[in-house]
Formats: C-alpha cells, structure tokens, sequence
C-alpha cells in the first residue's frame, strides 16, 4: 500500500493549535482562527455544525480516524484520496488549521499517533502549543469545571456533586489520570519536536498573551504566515471566555447543601443548568482560587524536569512567570 503523502503544493499541511486549556484558546478559535481570510479553518469553533464543533459533519468523517479514533485500523491511501477531493476545492493559498485543546490532554500513545497519521495524510504536520504556568493554570480549570459541570467532560470528576472544595476535585481528577495526562505538556512537546522538527513546533506562554497581547497574536500569525495586521484586527475585538463569579460559586455551595436543590436542578436539561447558574452570577465579580500549599508541590514535583528542558530548548522565559524549576 503506497504511503506517498498529499502533494506538498498547493497542500501546505495541516497546522494542529491544541491549547492547552485556559490559555485564551476560545478568543483564537473565535476571533483569529474562523475569521482570518488567509486561514481554511476545520474547528473548533462553536457555531460549527459538525461532531467536534468541525466545520462541516464531512470533515468531521474525515479528522475522525486522524485525531479521536486512533486505536482504530485505517487506510491511509483511502483517506487522502478523500481529502485530495475535498481540498481540490479549497483556495490553495490559505493555510489548513485545526483547534482543539483536547488533544494536548489525551493518551500520550493516543497523542503521538494522531500525530503521525496526520504527518502520513498531509506530508506535513505543524503544531501551536500554548502554555500555563500550572501552578494558576489548576486552579482556573478548577473554577472552570465548577462553572461547565453540565457538560459530560466535568462530570465525570464532579460526579452527582453541584460543589468540591479544589482539593476534593484534584483528588478525584488526579484518579481520572486527567491531571498526569496535563502535566505531562513537556514530555508531549519533546516527543512533538522529534517527531515533528522544532521548525514545526511553536510553543508560547499565556502569562506573555496577557502582557502582550499583539506581540502574542503576531508571532501566531508569523508561524501560520498569515497576514499580522489582519490578525490583529479581529483578536482586539475583545476576549471571550466569561469567568464564574464568586456569586455563582456561594450559590453552587447552597445546591451542594440543600437535597431540594441539587433534585429540581438534576431535573433540568444542561442548558437550563447553565441557565441557573448564569441567573445567579450576582454582581459578576470573578470568583478568585489559588492552589492550596498542600497541592504545589505535587503539582510543581510533576513538571520541574519539564520545564527545564522547555526553557533550554525553546528559550522560553519561565523564571519571570515563576514557573516550577
């Protein structure tokens, strides 16, 4: 069976952006990746039709047995055929890319999988990282999943519970294998580079998004060689992820109390959870969560060797962002 990949002209490759979480990837997805003219963008993004959030249920079919269904036999032959269809179509002048922060917190084996059967598909695979100081980034998801608990992904640690104190939720994440599979970003990207070339690999930090924000977007853009002031246009348009107030949090700690509550709101649909909990956000004053000194050192335990070889590799300064090392 031949493995020639797609011709590297007019197909570029397929550039992958996989987070991680809460490092701004709903303002890229929203307001860079699906509105810049010189990005063919296949999601995710919220208004997408497809599984996935894809851009269409067809190019959901087609991802399906490169990025999720990896344990999965496939023909590789087969499926370019069936990309060559679909990209013959396609203004061979913008860049492929795909978004989803998920990957970066799959199954290793999973993860480098994905990688080589994209690489195998398109010829060529690139790959835009964003990190987290883990140390803010825990608590934030923790904040996260306490505000999106309707949703599968969240349930599944938080169980039947409407509210976890953050060392309950880290316990049971950590029993998930959820919290290992994300701080493992180092051994993720290590394994990228060799398998991807450092000149395909862009590894950023969120801490210089939030001081720099169109320095940030320009070396995306840079990477992607797509148009900078283009870019910089729709990502000023604002940031979009909307944080739990503190408000929300004292209300899912009275549901988390009353067996009244936690039955009529078990009761509802996740949209009406949603809902609820959008109707007591209060004032809107963000709900503020540090990690407690008991979790640091695990957390910082997992990722210090990482995090040295991060900053000798790609120069990155984690020492002004105080990251574990």
């Amino acid at each position: 069976m031949s493995s020639a990949p797609l011709p590297s002209k007019p197909y570029p490759g397929l550039v992958l952006h996989i987070g991680m979480p809460k490092t701004g990837t709903t303002t890229l997805q929203s307001l860079l990746f699906s509105c810049h003219s010189g990005i063919d963008y296949l999601g995710k993004a919220r208004a997408y039709p497809g599984q996935m959030n894809c851009r269409s249920q067809e190019i959901y079919h087609l991802l399906q047995p490169l990025l999720w269904n990896v344990g999965e036999p496939w023909d590789p032959t087969a499926l370019r055929r069936r990309w060559e269809a679909v990209l013959q179509a396609r203004d061979p002048s913008k860049v492929l890319v795909g978004s989803w922060e998920g990957l970066g917190n799959s199954l290793l084996a999973d993860y480098w999988e994905a990688l080589r059967r994209v690489k195998a598909t398109f010829g060529r695979c690139r790959l835009l990282i964003c990190l987290r100081n883990p140390i803010t980034l825990v608590p934030s998801m923790y904040l996260q999943a306490l505000r999106g608990r309707h949703s599968a992904s969240h349930r599944n640690v938080l169980g039947n519970h409407w509210f976890l104190d953050i060392e309950q939720w880290i316990a049971r994440w950590r029993d998930t294998g959820g919290l290992d599979r994300l701080l493992s970003y180092a051994e993720r990207i290590r394994g990228s580079t060799e398998l991807l070339g450092a000149e395909n690999v862009l590894v950023l930090l969120y801490e210089d998004l939030c001081q720099d924000q169109d320095q940030f977007v320009r070396a995306i853009c840079q990477f992607l060689e797509v148009d900078e002031a283009e870019g910089l246009e729709h990502v000023q348009q604002g940031h979009l992820h909307t944080r739990i107030s503190q408000d929300q949090i004292e209300f899912l700690r009275r549901v988390e109390r009353s067996f009244v509550w936690r039955w009529w709101l078990n009761r509802k649909s996740p949209k009406s959870q949603r809902q609820v909990l959008d109707d007591h956000a209060g004032d809107g004053a963000p709900a503020r969560m540090e990690l407690p000194p008991q979790c640091v050192g695990v957390v910082a335990d997992a990722t210090r060797e990482g995090n040295r070889w991060l900053k000798e590799h790609y120069r990155l300064d984690l020492e002004k962002y105080q990251y574990p090392l």
